[in-house]
């Protein structure tokens, strides 16, 4: 059986991302509902019922190039707009990023030495990526307040790969697992455990 380490992104690591998604829809949604508000205001004080209906009228209409009338609408409009935007950016998070998986693997000399990333996308596509690596430079965790509170977080891990005299460098986040300082340490012990494949550890 092959051995591996599998990191998975929980539904749980994404919950400080929803709470300020939550926080910034209750916003602009209150912001869409009070500049409905004062549109029907004047509409009512109009003796009209549509936007039309107020633009007929020559009058009326330069009446609301003066007035801030127009720009009721357009906050309206685009306020709508990104509350929408946000709830369709975490529904995407909810059925496809917190199912991503990233996979560590041994070589044939037994060294751990590529990791392999499943996710998913709209809508119902499947991406696998991968990264040979050679030594882990460093392992950081990354939590906002939210995530130190419940036990969750991102792991970013600087991999090198030595080519001739050259290395070359690049991180690979791991977002939204649980336990994160617990992952750390098991991962640094199974990379600890193999010749030539040496963690520096990380105080950032």
């Amino acid at each position: 059986m092959e051995e591996k380490i599998v990191l998975a992104s929980t539904q749980r690591g994404f919950m400080s991302r929803y709470f300020w998604s939550l926080i910034w829809l209750v916003i602009f949604v209150g912001l869409a509902i009070w500049f409905s508000s004062q549109i029907d205001s004047i509409y009512a004080a109009e003796k009209v019922s549509s936007w039309k209906e107020f633009s007929r009228n020559y009058e009326r209409w330069h009446y609301a190039s003066m007035h801030p009338f127009p720009w009721l609408h357009i906050g309206m409009y685009l306020s709508w707009l990104i509350a929408g935007v946000i709830f369709v950016c975490n529904l995407c998070t909810g059925l496809y990023s917190a199912r991503k998986v990233n996979t560590f693997y041994k070589n044939k000399e037994g060294h751990w030495s590529k990791i392999i990333c499943e996710s998913y996308g709209f809508p119902f596509n499947r991406k696998a990526a991968q990264a040979v690596f050679d030594r882990v430079i460093k392992i950081n965790i990354v939590q906002a307040s939210i995530d130190r509170l419940i036990g969750t977080g991102t792991l970013e891990i600087k991999i090198a790969t030595f080519t001739n005299a050259n290395a070359d460098t690049e991180y690979w986040t791991i977002p939204a697992i649980k336990n994160p300082y617990q992952r750390k340490t098991e991962l640094e012990a199974a990379l600890l455990s193999h010749e030539g494949l040496k963690v520096k550890l990380s105080q950032d």
